[in-house]
């Protein structure tokens, strides 16, 4: 049995799910996703997040807070735990030797490079198949992505600059990079429309002046936020954040011939070592 906890928002636990799902697969072993970490208000330096993985069809079961899956799966789960290996992540690099691992084993950590489930890649897009059906609004600007050289901004700003642990963990995209990526993807993508994605639209308009054609997106929000990683993966080529959010839009685009540009700067201690986090073949400014 595979046993991963889920943290932080849908980015991160996307990133878990897939590592888990490699790992059952390899092993053919039963993936079980904890959420009971979830929702932990005295979680210091957390963000208090939900589980977000019900807008997919993945193939595990889930252990809830106090709250199990079925009869079956907690008298399944009670004498696994015992015998469980626990794996801790240990550095945001890619350390191979878990696949190496078998038996029971519980994941820990963020996992956040695609070279934990790049071999099963096809499988994790068709588990990451948006479930529910778009509403008219968002209807109208999918139409509108698909019909032209479409290339997705995410601009994230609300919980990196607050006051809590997220602000002084992670960097911000500044305006130039912003703008620089732009200038970048308009050499070589002809006729570039932006979609622009961000919970901070009003600061998007006034510190980011995009002299191409452009849409900002700024309906989805709360339980709808995730449709905005929806259409960001219909966009054609993508200048992302710092953040797993738009790293999936750009990641489930399965367009071969796509241009993903990422800030090369991902947290604020220049002694992480992010060299794993973004696929080779993005452009990181």
């Amino acid at each position: 049995m595979i046993i991963v906890k889920l943290l932080g928002g849908l980015g991160n636990q996307m990133f878990q799910y897939a590592i888990a799902r490699h790992l059952s697969k390899k092993n053919n072993d039963t993936l079980i996703i904890d959420s009971s970490f979830l929702n932990i208000t005295n979680a210091t330096g957390y963000t208090l997040r939900s589980y977000e993985l019900g807008i997919f069809s993945i193939d595990a079961g889930i252990l809830h807070k106090e709250k199990y899956f079925g009869k079956k799966l907690i008298s399944r789960i009670r004498p696994v735990l015992s015998r469980t290996k626990y794996v801790n992540e240990q550095s945001f690099k890619f350390a191979p030797e878990i696949f190496n691992i078998k038996g029971n084993i519980y994941l820990e950590g963020y996992w956040q490079t695609e070279k934990y489930f790049r071999d099963i890649a096809d499988t994790i897009r068709e588990d990451f198949t948006f479930l529910p059906a778009l509403n008219d609004i968002n209807t109208k600007v999918a139409a509108q992505i698909k019909a032209c050289n479409a290339v997705s901004i995410h601009v994230r700003r609300t919980d990196y600059v607050g006051a809590d642990g997220a602000a002084t963990y992670h960097s911000i995209c500044s305006a130039a990079y912003y703008l620089n990526a732009i200038e970048q993807i308009c050499e070589t993508v002809p006729d570039a429309v932006f979609f622009v994605f961000s919970d901070d639209i009003p600061w998007v308009k006034e510190n980011i002046q995009i002299k191409y054609p452009h849409h900002f997106i700024d309906h989805n929000s709360g339980k709808q936020s995730y449709i905005d990683m929806q259409l960001m993966s219909m966009c054609k080529h993508h200048i992302i954040a710092n953040s797993s959010f738009s790293w999936w839009g750009a990641w489930l685009n399965n367009h071969q011939q796509k241009t993903v540009i990422a800030p090369k700067t991902w947290f604020n201690n220049p002694d992480i070592d992010t060299s794993d986090i973004l696929p080779e073949s993005w452009l990181k400014l």
